[in-house]
């Protein structure tokens, strides 16, 4: 009964996992059974049915939670768009709850994984991530000698690595920043804590219009848009979508020959950016795509051309992915 009020009070639907043996009440059982999204599971628990029902339990919840508020404006997020995490853990269930956690705080959040700190390490050095959620206590590589190995790769000695300890070792926490962590969380998770974690590390890559939006039309000329789209609404939503998907393209090849300092392979693609900006109506980013392109050197300032272009991709993003939805 307690539990029931308390979810009234907050206006909530969450799934309700009951755990019992064969000789418990069938009344007290049954009295669940009439709710919706109630589970259960027969003790003793096997792992493989616990995951298969916090699985589904998962799923109706996030179905009920846009049924009962359809109409709700979602809030612009204060993190970077579409960033490539690694989430490095040897623990199947933190791994879940982690995955879980990511995709629920950030915008089209793209997940990696490792299952100990030689796998982190072989992973980072094969591709840039935007951010690193390292446990400490792995086997084969820990979480500090992996950090130690990281930060070793040029293109990683200002990426961030949060570390999550026990929390109760002594000195882990000193030990975290020595190798190089930019912060640390202790465990068990919280998603409130991972939060203001990420709008500490990674807040600074978000891309808002600015005015909060007032001057879209510096960014966005509609009639090109409306043009190329006409009337048709089935072909407007796979166009949008199309571009949507060519601009996170353009991101990660322009990190890539940035990485690489590829000159040649970096105008190719400020040249198929620009042109795909041309077509949807970005003027603010055919401006910007052109203006390096045009000037685009061996010694040039890698940093400030990646900066520009990928606030420019991202506002793009952000437009069309309003027109979208």
């Amino acid at each position: 009964g307690k539990i029931k009020l308390l979810f009234k009070q907050r206006n909530e639907a969450p799934p309700i996992v009951i755990l019992h043996t064969s000789s418990e009440e069938h009344d007290a059982i049954n009295s669940f059974k009439k709710e919706e999204n109630s589970y259960f599971l027969l003790k003793p628990i096997k792992s493989e049915e616990l995951y298969k029902t916090l699985r589904q339990a998962i799923k109706s919840s996030e179905k009920e939670t846009v049924a009962y508020n359809p109409l709700q404006k979602e809030e612009p997020s204060p993190l970077m768009t579409s960033p490539h995490v690694l989430l490095v853990d040897d623990n199947p269930v933190n791994m879940m709850l982690n995955n879980r956690m990511m995709e629920s705080l950030i915008p089209n959040v793209r997940l990696a994984e490792a299952t100990d700190g030689l796998q982190a390490l072989e992973q980072c050095r094969g591709q840039v991530f935007d951010l690193l959620l390292m446990d400490v206590q792995m086997p084969v590589m820990d979480g500090i000698e992996a950090t130690k190995q990281i930060r070793l790769l040029p293109e990683y000695a200002k990426i961030p690595i949060i570390g999550v300890t026990a929390g109760n070792v002594l000195g882990e926490k000193e030990k975290c920043l020595d190798a190089g962590m930019s912060d640390f969380l202790p465990k068990p998770l919280r998603q409130n804590d991972l939060l203001e974690m990420l709008k500490k590390h990674i807040a600074t890559g978000v891309q808002r219009l600015p005015e909060d939006n007032k001057h879209p039309e510096m960014y966005l000329d509609m009639n090109i848009l409306k043009e190329q789209m006409g009337g048709d609404d089935d072909f407007r939503k796979v166009f949008l979508n199309l571009v949507v998907k060519e601009l996170f393209l353009a991101q990660e090849n322009l990190k890539s020959g940035i990485k690489e300092k590829n000159t040649g392979y970096l105008k190719q693609i400020l040249h198929k950016v620009r042109g795909t900006a041309g077509t949807a109506g970005l003027i603010k980013l055919v401006e910007q795509t052109a203006s390096w392109e045009s000037r685009i050197e061996d010694n040039m300032d890698y940093t400030a051309m990646e900066n520009e272009i990928v606030h420019e991709i991202n506002t793009g993003l952000e437009l069309i992915k309003n027109l979208i939805s």
